[in-house]
């Protein structure tokens, strides 16, 4: 069958983890990669990464130190690390 398909953003991103009910999503493997350094780092300068501007908008729930383990844990499995 071929017709159109309405694409749910954020829930049907591919790049896209779920931790105490809110979505991170990444927009493709690249900005996964940003966003997963960025998150395991301690000093958190948007200016050292490609998708700095992306990293902006990263919600506080997900640099929490409680979830910075289990999102980048998350992270790595999407992106097979």
């Amino acid at each position: 069958m071929r017709g159109k398909h309405v694409l749910k953003w954020p829930a049907e991103a591919y790049f896209a983890i779920s931790y105490r009910n809110r979505v991170l999503w990444a927009f493709h493997r690249e900005s996964a990669i940003d966003l997963m350094q960025y998150l395991q780092s301690r000093e958190r300068s948007r200016s050292r990464y490609r998708w700095g501007f992306f990293l902006l908008y990263v919600p506080t729930v997900f640099k929490t130190g409680k979830a910075r383990e289990y999102v980048v844990k998350q992270l790595g499995k999407l992106l097979l690390y």
